[in-house]
């Protein structure tokens, strides 16, 4: 099953900081990547916005009130791992970067009392480039919440640089995924622009942000140390550079689309941790080039500082923004200059603005009150080539037509669209394709604007990516305003999580009681608790509360339907004995407190003629009680299935002695929301790492399908089960049976389908373990994502006739598909090696299962491996050369395996059965086919007469080498073998031919040689008994090249080296290796050649086999 991913809003919103700098200080409003242009910011309030906050830029840091609370100036000699976290990352993990995030000291050091961050670019010896660089974060290790964070720093110069100081929440869980939780840019610069830095927030879903920047009148971040600051106060995020004001945000938002918004100063009022990083490419430096110096390049943090005041007041109210609207003209057209009566300046940011981006080129000019598009080049996108006009009032119920006039040289499509610059470019009016002919024609479109009052719409014509560069003209632009309809709010849906009930989890609005109506009681207090961001609702109620003066909050018309299961459930807490009240849709529920934290669920229809569709929390007793994650949803085996509650309803369990090792999030940007776990090390056990959900109905009998998606960026395995809670007597019986599933690098389906058998169980606990699976711990990085978890009744499956069914992978194709009893899996007659395979049984009812083993060359035996799993190798281009099966428990009591294997040379093979061997051994051949049958006892299986498995005698083959030397002065000498010295020593004679012979003792291969002689250069290679170099030329042999071929190289290592004049013995080369001189004019004197069986010792020296 294959999952579309969605683009990140950060790699979007990262190329926003390209935008010009407007004066010394400026302000951007959030954009996405298509509206990027070089030399203009895209709102054209900006220049407004940053004149005003020019005027501001006397005001200086002040640290009156604060206290240093941490502070780290790196005196030591490393970094201290108390403080701070090593961050590890492959390239490519977000923007598009370049570097791989290592924790080596060449790319992380301290010196001189300075933190060094050090890209380094590396070539290897095929010309492939990759870099590394360093991260650094203090998160769980120094984390607030509120305060001055500040650090001085140098940058690094260089095209593709990005060093930044940032920000980012300690629990990203707490409000969702990125960029719902918030993240703080105090200082990022861009290596090729090095005198500006910039400072942003990012926030809400759809994503947004606020971004300023400071450019310097003099020098560059590069040339010396300066400071940057961030000032986080509840509702105020204040910016500096050297102490001097650049920017201030305050009107951010927390809120996820179809779900309400966060009480304000929500995502910015959770605790933070700092981050120190220097990236290397990606999406908004661009990449490094020739002129980027790495040599001398580096990010040096002098110190790191914060200083928080005694206490903050959090009770901030959100700035209300006054949206106004501008009137239209006489006509009634908002379009400013829609007829293109004047011809403007097309690259200011006012009225008509004319835009390029991603290989774009393309000019437009207004004439003849038209304006001319002309495309040079096309781009990569729509946005590529774009016409926009901004600043468009949009009033919310609002109906408008859209017309114009536009024709092109040639039939060709653009596209056109309203959008809105300051909520993440979100549409008001759908992109709308556009099909233009040579004659002119008049559009008219026709929208209405159903979200909130927007000072700032913008009309775009996108022209890029269209396939077609041919010239466009537009003319007469029209916007107005036919009609307006009202739009209610008010009216309740389901939620985007599937929650029926508004703000269950008291986040949202006025005191975080939006949307729930509080009766007035003089007898009781509620409020919500905000203890480390822990909110949850809170009645204290006193002697005067009972049953007749009850305390009560209510939430009115959820959009309930009659006649439909629903599940109600909450959090309760509250002294043991005592009782809250849930009214829903009418019908009581009653929860007994316990005195601990509790979560009660319980089960209902509504009536088929629902009237009411309320929902009433009532406390009628004194005390304090506590109530939080109210939830009503559809009544489903498996709740939130699709994780579009994040993790609600789950519990993720960690063992301690991995939790720092393992993190997990509901994943909404790569994913279409998945729960994401990211795992450094499994742990030694397949409990460590689990995702759980606990009280599922199992009953008695019943048939299941339990479904999972899953994907791992590594090959691993997990396991999953439906079982009972053992928390009480460790009775942890798995009524599904455990499962475990190879995970591929793209979604695939998993299921289990079974019949419980057991006692009907409220209270099943699904479990996914990610630990150590089959007892293999796994310490490299990797995720693991899980999604669409699916628990449905079926009826009894008709039952099916085991099989055996088989894969093999097989040289140059692959895995090829499952093949069943019988069936040939691998080749014949192609001469391709069978490289691994899996088997299993299918429709399996039975206790027991299929498990075998293969032998490898090279390796040999390998240990069993059970059902479906991976025999042999993978990548490594080793042959399999045998294979053995066996059945287990009533299995092997009802059935029969046999099986039979196709050999280099010599075809089929018998048939073995039941854990015999089958194939070759000690022949280096090849298995090429397999055949596998299952057969009921007592029936007859297949037959032959031949051998099921060879194997090579006690006899090891024992292959013999001997060499001789053609010498100055001398001639052939006799020959010598296996590591004798052939040639002359301390006679200043030069070789001038060699032979080499090397019989195989029935072993398929040879060996093959070549000479590097003066004035020739490199020969051919020449085979076993041939002359390499030359006779009667007087030409000194320089150097040698020598190899084994085909199974001798499997076997054996031939090792060889050389007695070169002025040098003496080099050291020994090694399977093709060069041994000798080139280039020096160096007479070879003498050689030593030695074969040595692969495993056995070789002949060792500490100097380099050649000079050159």
């Amino acid at each position: 099953m294959l999952k579309k991913n969605k683009t990140t809003a950060r790699v979007l919103a990262i190329f926003l900081s390209v935008c010009s700098v407007i004066g010394s200080v400026s302000t951007v409003t959030a954009a996405p990547i298509l509206n990027v242009k070089e030399g203009k910011s895209q709102n054209s309030d900006s220049a407004k916005t940053a004149k005003k906050e020019n005027e501001e830029v006397k005001s200086e840091l002040s640290y009156e009130g604060y206290t240093l609370k941490w502070e780290d100036s790196f005196n030591g000699d490393s970094l201290n791992l108390d403080d701070w976290n090593i961050e590890t990352h492959d390239p490519g993990w977000v923007n598009n970067e370049l570097q791989e995030y290592t924790n080596s000291s060449d790319n992380i050091y301290v010196k001189d009392g300075k933190l060094v961050l050090k890209p380094i670019k590396k070539v290897d010896k095929n010309g492939k480039v990759s870099y590394t660089s360093g991260r650094v974060n203090t998160q769980n290790k120094h984390d607030f919440k509120y305060g001055i964070f500040e650090a001085s720093a140098k940058v690094p110069e260089g095209k593709g640089f990005l060093p930044a100081f940032w920000m980012m929440p300690t629990n990203e869980n707490l409000y969702g995924q990125w960029p719902r939780c918030g993240e703080i840019d105090i200082m990022e610069v861009l290596g090729d622009k090095t005198d500006t830095s910039y400072g942003t927030i990012h926030f809400g879903n759809p994503h947004s942000e606020r971004q300023g920047n400071y450019t310097l009148d003099t020098g560059s971040f590069s040339d010396e140390y300066h400071k940057f600051s961030v000032e986080w106060e509840p509702g105020k995020i204040r910016w500096y550079v050297d102490g001097k004001l650049i920017h201030t945000a305050d009107d951010w938002y927390s809120a996820t689309e179809g779900q309400g918004e966060l009480t304000y100063p929500a995502p910015f009022d959770q605790p933070f941790y700092v981050i120190l990083n220097l990236a290397v490419g990606g999406n908004w430096p661009g990449n490094p080039d020739d002129t980027t110096d790495f040599e001398n390049a580096e990010y040096s943090i002098d110190y790191v500082r914060i200083y928080q005041k005694d206490s903050y007041d959090e009770n901030v109210e959100k700035p209300e923004k006054e949206v106004i609207l501008r009137d239209p003209d006489e006509n009634g057209n908002y379009m400013i200059n829609g007829d293109f009566s004047v011809e403007e300046n097309l690259s200011d940011t006012e009225d008509w603005i004319f835009l390029t981006a991603l290989e774009g080129e393309a000019t437009a000019q207004i004439k003849g009150k038209e304006i001319h598009i002309d495309t040079i080049n096309e781009g990569t996108v729509d946005y590529s080539v774009q016409l926009v006009q901004p600043n468009l009032p949009m009033k919310k119920g609002g109906v408008y037509q859209l017309t114009f006039d536009a024709y092109a040289e040639e039939d060709r499509t653009m596209k056109v669209g309203v959008s809105a610059p300051d909520r993440s470019y979100m549409r008001y009016m759908q992109d709308t394709i556009v099909e233009l002919s040579p004659e002119k024609k008049t559009y008219t479109y026709e929208f209405t604007m159903t979200n909130d009052d927007d000072a700032n719409g913008r009309l775009e014509f996108n022209l890029g990516a269209a396939g077609s560069k041919a010239s466009v003209k537009i003319g007469n632009v029209s916007l107005k305003k036919i009609s307006e309809i009202v739009i209610e709010d008010d009216k309740k849906n389901i939620l985007a999580d599937g929650n029926y009930v508004y703000n269950g989890s008291f986040q949202e609005g006025k005191n975080r009681l939006g949307y729930w109506d509080v009766k007035e009681h003089n007898g009781a207090e509620i409020s919500v608790t905000n203890e480390n961001n822990i909110r949850k609702l809170k009645i204290v109620a006193s002697d005067s509360v009972s049953a007749q003066n009850p305390a009560v909050i209510s939430q009115s018309e959820l959009a309930l339907v009659g006649g439909k299961k629903y599940q109600l459930s909450f959090m309760a807490e509250g002294e043991a004995g005592k009782k809250v009240q849930v009214i829903a849709a009418g019908q009581p529920f009653e929860a007994e407190l316990t005195g601990e934290e509790q979560v009660y669920t319980y089960k209902f229809t509504t009536e088929e003629n629902l009237k009411n569709q309320d929902i009433v929390l009532q406390v009628s007793e004194p005390g304090i009680f506590y109530l939080d994650d109210i939830r009503i949803v559809e009544d489903s085996l498996i709740k939130n299935g699709s994780f579009t509650a994040g993790f609600s309803g789950y519990e993720c369990f960690v063992d301690g002695s991995i939790s720092s090792e393992v993190s997990y999030v509901v994943d909404s940007l790569n994913e279409d929301n998945a729960a994401d776990f990211t795992i450094g090390n499994t742990g030694d056990a397949a409990w460590k790492i689990q995702l759980k959900q606990n009280n599922i109905e199992l009953e008695k009998g019943q048939w299941y399908r339990l479904s999972l998606d899953a994907k791992s960026s590594i090959q691993r395995k997990i396991m999953f089960a439906l079982q009972r809670d053992g928390s009480v007597d460790n009775n942890w019986n798995p009524y599904s049976g455990e499962k475990i599933i190879d995970l591929k690098n793209d979604y695939q389906t998993y299921d289990i389908v079974f019949q419980m058998k057991d006692e009907t169980d409220l209270k099943t606990i699904l479990s996914i373990s990610m630990g150590a699976i089959d007892g293999i711990q796994i310490s490299q990085k990797h995720r693991v994502c899980i999604d669409n978890i699916k628990l449905e009744k079926i009826e009894a499956p008709v039952p099916k006739e085991l099989s055996v069914s088989y894969s093999a992978h097989v040289q140059d194709i692959g895995w090829q598909d499952f093949v069943v009893d019988g069936e040939l899996a691998g080749t014949k007659g192609k001469s391709k090696r069978l490289e691994a395979v899996r088997i299993r049984l299918e429709n399996n009812s039975l206790k027991g299962s299929i498990t075998y083993r293969t032998h490898v060359q090279d390796i040999g035996w390998q240990d069993f491996v059970f059902e479906d799993e991976i025999a042999g190798t993978k990548g490594k281009s080793k042959r399999l050369e045998a294979i053995e099966i066996n059945l287990t428990e009533e299995v092997a009591e009802q059935y029969d395996i046999y099986y039979r294997t196709h050999v280099q040379n010599y075809g089929w093979l018998g048939w073995a059965k039941n854990g015999e061997k089958s194939g070759s051994q000690g022949y280096g051949l090849r298995m090429e086919g397999i055949q596998i049958q299952l057969v009921k006892k007592g029936e007859n299986g297949p037959e032959s007469t031949k051998e099921a498995f060879i194997k090579a005698g006690n006899k090891k083959p024992n292959p013999k080498l001997s060499y001789t030397a053609h010498v100055q002065n001398i001639g052939w000498q006799s020959e010598v073998t296996n590591g004798q010295l052939c040639g002359t020593k301390g006679k200043s004679l030069r070789m001038e031919a060699l032979k080499v012979n090397l019989d195989t003792d029935g072993i398929k291969g040879g060996i093959r040689y070549a000479a590097h002689v003066q004035n020739i250069g490199w020969q051919d290679f020449v085979e076993s008994g041939q002359l390499a170099g030359t006779k009667g030329k007087s030409l000194r042999m320089e150097a040698i090249k020598v190899e084994i071929t085909e199974h001798m190289a499997e076997r054996y290592d031939i090792y060889y080296r050389t007695h070169v004049q002025n040098y003496g013995w080099l050291g020994w080369a090694k399977n093709g290796e060069i041994a000798g001189s080139i280039g020096r004019g160096l007479r070879m004197e003498a050689v030593e050649i030695q074969l040595v069986e692969k495993g056995q010792k070789a002949p060792e020296s500490t100097k380099e086999p050649s000079i050159r």
